[in-house]
C-alpha cells in the first residue's frame, strides 16, 4: 500500500481543524489537543489510540504537535469511512437479539472504529 495523500479539499479542513487548537498561533498544539483536533478531522479515535498519542509527544515532542507532525498522525490513523452499501450489508450480517446490535457484532464486521467514534 502506497503512502496515504488527501486531497487539497481535505488538507485545507485539517488546517482549519489544527489552527482551531494553536491557540497562540506559534505552529503548535499541545499533546490533548492533538487529540481533539485529529478527532475533529473525522478519524475515529479510539481512547487508547488517544492516550497513545499524548503519551507519545509528551515523551518524544515536549507535549507538541507541529503542523507536519500532525498530518503524519492524520495518515498513520486515517480510516475510510464506509459507504452507505457497505454499511448496511455489514448490518445484514449482524445477528440480531431484541433489536440491539451486540458489540461483539460490530467487532466480527470490523466496523469497531467507525463506531466509536460516535458513541
Amino acid at each position: 500500500m502506497g503512502e496515504r495523500t488527501f486531497t487539497e479539499k481535505q488538507l485545507q479542513e485539517f488546517k482549519i481543524a489544527f489552527g482551531m487548537y494553536d491557540e497562540d498561533g506559534d505552529g503548535k498544539i499541545d499533546s490533548d489537543a492533538t487529540a481533539r483536533a485529529i478527532r475533529a478531522c473525522g478519524v475515529p479515535l479510539a481512547s487508547s489510540a488517544a492516550e497513545d498519542i499524548v503519551a507519545d509527544l509528551d515523551i518524544y515532542s515536549d507535549s507538541e504537535c507541529n503542523w507536519d507532525s500532525f498530518l503524519e498522525l492524520l495518515k498513520q490513523h486515517w480510516q475510510e469511512m464506509p459507504t452507505k452499501t457497505q454499511l448496511l450489508e455489514a448490518f445484514k450480517k449482524v445477528s440480531v437479539c431484541m433489536r440491539v446490535v451486540c458489540v461483539t457484532d460490530i467487532h466480527r464486521i470490523g466496523l469497531c472504529g467507525h463506531i466509536h467514534a460516535c458513541i
